[in-house]
Order: structure tokens, then C-alpha cells, then sequence
């Protein structure tokens, strides 16, 4: 069940640069989506 995650929560800092590395590696999103946190 992804709905709930696979890793503790990131504090908000963290969380926007895991989402921007992400969205700088994978722009089209399609390696794993949702795979290690919700919204990423």
C-alpha cells in the first residue's frame, strides 16, 4: 500500500530538495512515482 509510505515523513526543507532533485533527474516523473514518498 503506497498510500501511506514507505519512509519517514521529510521535514519540509528536505522535502523540497528531494523534489527538486527529482524533478531535475526524472522531469517526465516516470521512475517510480510515489515509490519512496507521496508527491515525489
Amino acid at each position: 500500500d503506497k498510500s501511506v509510505g514507505v519512509f519517514a515523513p521529510l521535514s519540509s526543507p528536505l522535502a523540497a530538495i528531494h523534489k527538486r532533485l527529482k524533478d531535475t533527474f526524472d522531469p517526465a516523473g516516470i521512475f517510480n512515482p510515489q515509490r519512496m514518498y507521496n508527491g515525489l
